[in-house]
């Protein structure tokens, strides 16, 4: 789960069309920006084909003309009319009549039907059957051994799902039934023919809300002002989104949890704020947490009703479309002063069910997306409900009244239409959370463009234990890739949001909306693909940016290097006597499980620490403190998941380098398993003798399925000791000198650890070529 405090989708398509032939158009001479090492994004290009005015067919042949794919492989999932007169249009790819997910193109046309941009994340790695091995039903008995919500075989559908160092599986996505108001959206994703589990998530994705005009600290006076978008009745809604009030009247509903049919007390989500004979919705702030008329506060009803229509009128506005359907749902629903079954939060589901004990208010804010985050095709072939906003109260605070929780939340949806980010990436340096830390910068930093100010949540920070005057995240910082990383969402977003900020300022205000309007088209541009680098989308932004808004291009790209984004995040730290540690103690450094990064030997650790390596080094070792389930995401659904089971990386002279395609997923030339004693947790790397390298890079990675944290590394050399032939002479003997030719260790130090042979190989040669340079 992602909330704004802290926790965590792949989308997309709709039916197939008529192919049309390659030939139809052609690329000029363009710049390209590659990905991974493959084209990504073309920029410029001609169409030569037929004469239309369709903006589809002219986008369905360019992409034609680049890609390797039948035309029937692209699903139109979405087209955006600018108010400039450029379109952009959005395929996603399908394999036999399934869903690929997070794999396709898009197009950006210009006014004249000319492509500006061509974007192609086209998996070419697919199964070459789709008729599953699994059933259903077995895959919905998978998923219950791993979840609280008992799964049905109509809950398990069919997909192609891509690996990082397998392919595309055909897979089924196991999306559990959870009655509305439970704050979880599960998704796990089986493999149709072996039965493993690929991915556990919960798809939630939370945050915090407000009705005065940002919020009761940052503007603290409450006023009429007109809804940014009118109502169409009596009622808080219209076509786009539609708020509603979690009231008490002790319904009772059955579902499947545990393996086993529960009744469950929840909420009757009701309409209660009504216009006066004036036609405006006029109530008083009622925010005293926990009493009863917080419960039932109708006007957080309206609160959120305002501030999520000022965000729909912000984002139609930036697409230059009055009328444009900005997110996924429509009508997008608005849940305010959510509450949930007694007991659920503390873990004693025996209260959950009795009426009589009131519901609990839930003390967080989050975005549901619709179908586990899985997009259009899903919810047109399997019609699931639609996604929603929910705020609850904390000790202190509703969060329906922070305005900035509200946009910050609605900039989750928008996320979830566009860019459909996930939670982890894997890169050469091994895994980071950009994708699920960009969903939440992306959501700071268009709550900042509205609000005009770099303080997200004023009001909703004191639910934190922050002093007055504190804020939940700020966009005015100077965080930098890689002292601020940790592996938490939340924490590691302000970074990239920060950067993004810093570029907007340097701006002259009259470009600061252009600079927006950019940064939104590019998202609209996206293909689907969530597992994206902080680097990748930065240059995704500078594409569009360089079109739109050449002064903005410049000041993104300046912004994003000196934070060390670009040309890459290289997350090495310096080891020298001091312990590395977190800069969030709390956090520590979080270990993603195998589950959370999708391979499948060893889950990739986030940082490297390169430390000098003293000469005659006989082994290092590498000691940390570890705990189980760390921010980066525990998986949620309990089970019997294997859990964190930290191993430490080593290779001599350069970083680790990760390539999940390959045999082993990485090339470090040693890899040790840590065992625990006394409140730390070690490994030792044996140095083979006559190695030359003067540095070591070592990482901690992890081989369980859930994820853990780690903090404090710190590295001890112990030095080899001296042979007979090595120990230093009598006073006044006659010395002379050999050339070696090697030797091993001996076995006290050969059982520290156990050294692979290509570690051994590769220090013998480097030995050797010393030895002939010397020589000349």
């Amino acid at each position: 789960m992602r909330s704004i405090f802290g926790r965590a989708s792949i989308p997309f398509g709709a039916l197939l069309l008529v192919s049309l032939s390659a030939s139809t158009a052609h690329a000029d001479a363009s710049a390209v920006i590659e990905r991974n090492g493959a084209p990504w994004i073309r920029l410029g290009g001609v169409y030569a084909g037929a004469k239309t005015d369709s903006a589809e067919t002219r986008a369905r042949a360019t992409v034609l003309a680049h890609a390797k794919v039948a035309g029937s492989a692209l699903v139109a999932s979405g087209v955006d009319r600018f108010g400039d007169g450029e379109t952009i249009v959005r395929f996603a790819q399908a394999h036999r009549g399934l869903p690929v997910i997070g794999r396709g193109a898009s197009v950006r046309l210009s006014a004249a039907g000319q492509p500006i941009a061509t974007v192609l994340d086209l998996e070419s790695d697919l199964p070459s059957r789709v008729d599953a091995v699994v059933t259903p039903a077995g895959a919905a008995s998978v998923t219950s051994g791993r979840s609280v919500l008992g799964a049905r075989a109509r809950d398990a559908h069919l997909v192609v799902w891509p690996t990082l160092d397998r392919g595309a599986r055909l897979a089924y996505a196991v999306l559990p039934e959870v009655p509305a108001g439970i704050p979880m959206r599960p998704r796990v994703i089986v493999d149709a023919e072996t039965s493993e589990i690929l991915e556990a998530r919960d798809m939630t994705t939370f945050a915090k809300a407000n009705m005065f005009t940002f919020n009761p600290t940052k503007t603290p006076n409450a006023s009429l002002q007109e809804l940014a978008m009118s109502t169409s009745g009596p009622t808080l809604s219209n076509a786009f989104i539609e708020a509603t009030n979690c009231i008490d009247n002790k319904t009772v509903k059955p579902v499947d949890m545990f393996g086993f049919n529960l009744n469950v007390h929840i909420c009757d989500l009701l309409q209660t704020a009504a216009p006066n004979d004036d036609g405006d919705f006029v109530y008083t702030p009622s925010d005293v947490a926990g009493s009863k008329e917080a419960r039932s506060d109708v006007f957080s009803e309206v609160s959120i009703y305002f501030h999520a229509a000022k965000a729909y009128a912000f984002f139609r506005a930036l697409s230059g479309e009055p009328e444009a359907q900005v997110v996924v749902d429509k009508p997008l629903k608005l849940v305010a002063n959510l509450q949930v079954p007694a007991g659920m939060t503390s873990g004693d589901m025996s209260k959950a069910g009795n009426p009589d004990i009131p519901l609990e208010t839930f003390q967080n804010a989050f975005f549901s997306p619709a179908g586990g985050g899985l997009g259009q095709l899903f919810q047109q072939l399997y019609g699931f409900d639609s996604g929603a906003l929910w705020f609850g109260q904390g000790p202190k605070r509703d969060y329906a009244y922070d305005g900035d929780v509200v946009y910050h939340e609605f900039g989750h949806a928008v996320v979830e239409a566009t860019l459909k980010l996930g939670q982890w990436h894997v890169d050469a340096r091994g895994a980071i959370d950009s994708p699920g830390a960009m969903n939440e910068g992306l959501s700071d930093y268009f709550s900042s463009a509205i609000t005009g100010d770099p303080d997200v949540g004023e009001y909703a920070a004191v639910d934190m234990g922050a002093a007055a005057g504190s804020v939940i995240r700020t966009l005015a910082n100077k965080d930098a890739c890689p002292t601020a990383i940790t592996g938490a969402v939340h924490y590691d977003s302000t970074l990239f949001s920060g950067g993004l900020w810093q570029a907007r300022q340097t701006l002259p205000e009259r470009d600061r909306a252009k600079f927006d309007a950019a940064l939104y088209k590019a998202m609209r541009a996206h293909t689907g693909n969530g597992d994206l680098g902080f680097d990748d989308l930065t240059k995704l932004f500078l594409s569009t940016l360089k079109t739109d808004l050449p002064a903005g291009a410049t000041a993104l790209e300046k912004a994003m290097t000196e934070r060390g984004v670009l040309p890459s995040c290289e997350r090495i730290l310096s080891f020298d006597k001091a312990k590395i540690a977190s800069p969030d103690k709390r956090i520590g450094f979080v270990a993603p499980g195998k589950q959370l990064v999708n391979v499948k030997g060893t889950a990739p650790g986030i940082i490297q620490v390169r430390a000098a390596l003293p000469p005659n080094t006989a082994a290092v070792k590498v000691s940390f403190t570890a705990r189980s389930g760390g921010g980066g995401g525990q998986n949620p659904f309990g089970g019997n998941a294997k859990p964190f089971a930290p191993v430490v990386l080593a290779k001599l002279g350069a970083p680790i380098t990760w390539d999940p395609k390959s045999t082993a997923g990485h090339d470090a030339d040693a890899k040790a398993a840590a065992d625990s004693a006394s409140g730390s947790t070690s490994a030792t790397i044996a140095i083979p003798e006559g190695a030359t390298a003067d540095a070591i890079y070592v990482q901690i990675a992890s081989t369980g399925d859930d994820s853990g944290a780690y903090d404090d590394v710190s590295l001890t050399f112990s030095a080899r000791e001296p042979t007979d032939e090595e120990a230093p002479p009598p006073e006044g003997a006659v010395t002379t000198t050999t050339t070696e030719t090697g030797c091993s260790a001996s076995p006290s130090q050969a059982s520290a650890a156990v050294v692979p042979a290509v570690f051994a190989a590769l220090a013998a040669l480097a030995a050797r070529r010393r030895r002939r340079s010397t020589a000349r």
